[in-house]
């Protein structure tokens, strides 16, 4: 979330260059570490429906503008 709200700050084509950069490695690092989460939270039969569900989540972003 800090890296986000630097983005209003950046002045230069670089420093996108840089944000977008470390939004992706730090990216890199939770995607995993989330989906290895899951089974020892929810276990190892709901897996599948907790991922799903999981991602079914992030389909309202694109379309939240459109729902305004």
């Amino acid at each position: 979330m800090a890296l986000v709200s630097l983005l209003p700050f950046v002045t230069q084509v670089w420093q996108v260059y840089i944000l977008i950069f470390a939004l992706n490695v730090f990216n890199a690092f939770f995607t995993p570490t989330y989906q290895a989460t899951i089974p020892l939270v929810i276990g190892e039969n709901d897996y599948a429906g907790a991922i799903y569900l999981s991602s079914s989540t992030q389909i309202d972003t694109p379309l939240s503008p459109l729902l305004c």
